[in-house]
């Protein structure tokens, strides 16, 4: 059975994630992302900008965005754990799906 991980930004739950991927070579982890209702290219777009967070990939015709390391974003488990990286980014797009990565 694999472990949930609540997505937090700034300290808000937005979602969850099983974290199902990992390049231990790149050191990074990364799943899918499913937010909670509301949460998309405008939400993340809106904050990056707000909050002075470079977007890497920015398509509005397509709701598809990726941003730089967000510093307000966390994964932590259902037991209050932390996931321990030097940073973690969203990218996707609203007609896919969106996945968040965990680097270090």
């Amino acid at each position: 059975m694999q472990k949930q991980y609540n997505i937090l930004l700034d300290g808000t739950r937005i979602g969850f994630t099983m974290l199902e991927h990992a390049d231990t070579t790149m050191g990074v982890v990364f799943g899918v992302a499913m937010f909670v209702a509301g949460i998309g290219y405008d939400y993340l777009k809106e904050y990056c900008l707000a909050n002075a967070v470079k977007i890497l990939d920015d398509y509005p015709e397509d709701k598809l965005i990726a941003t730089a390391i967000m510093p307000g974003l966390k994964l932590v488990s259902e037991e209050g754990e932390e996931v321990q990286g030097s940073g973690a980014c969203i990218s996707g797009m609203e007609s896919a799906e969106f996945e968040i990565y965990i680097y270090g």
